[in-house]
């Protein structure tokens, strides 16, 4: 049977792979639609930004509306850690997609894209985040006055 923590890694596992499984599904379901259903569905919901303001595209904003109808602004973990958020803790992430492209230099020394593939990002929604309360209290920083 294993220890607790195999267990549990495992089940982690499982319920990953169960995820990237369905958000593969609701990517087939957008790119079965052609450019004019996923720009109507776009009007319907909105497009989703992320946290430093730019529009998803037209694909991404249809699949993480998919997961979560209300999503607005998204960001990774650590973004939102960055601008002075925190994910609740036990917060499930949105998937998209995100590229990955094998670069190399060609004869001039110039970059070319080679390959471009997609990985499944994992963001949050803003609300699923809360602000960082700031560690000093006090309304004013504190001064130190040397005394002779």
């Amino acid at each position: 049977m294993g220890t607790w923590s195999e267990q549990k890694k495992a089940a982690t596992k499982a319920a990953a792979k169960e995820r990237r499984a369905k958000i593969r599904e609701f990517a087939k379901l957008v790119s079965d639609l052609n450019d004019e259903q996923r720009e109507e569905m776009v009007l319907k919901v909105g497009r989703v930004l992320t946290i430093e303001g730019h529009p998803l595209t037209v694909y991404n904003s249809i699949l993480i509306t998919m997961q979560d109808p209300d999503a607005t602004v998204v960001g990774g973990y650590r973004q939102w850690k960055k601008s002075g958020r925190q994910v609740r803790k036990g917060e499930h992430a949105i998937g998209m997609w995100f590229p990955i492209a094998k670069k190399s230099k060609d004869e001039d020394d110039e970059e070319q894209v080679d390959e471009l593939r997609f990985g499944i990002a994992n963001v949050f929604d803003i609300r699923q985040t809360d602000e960082i309360e700031s560690e000093n209290t006090e309304s004013e920083p504190r001064h130190l006055t040397l005394v002779k």
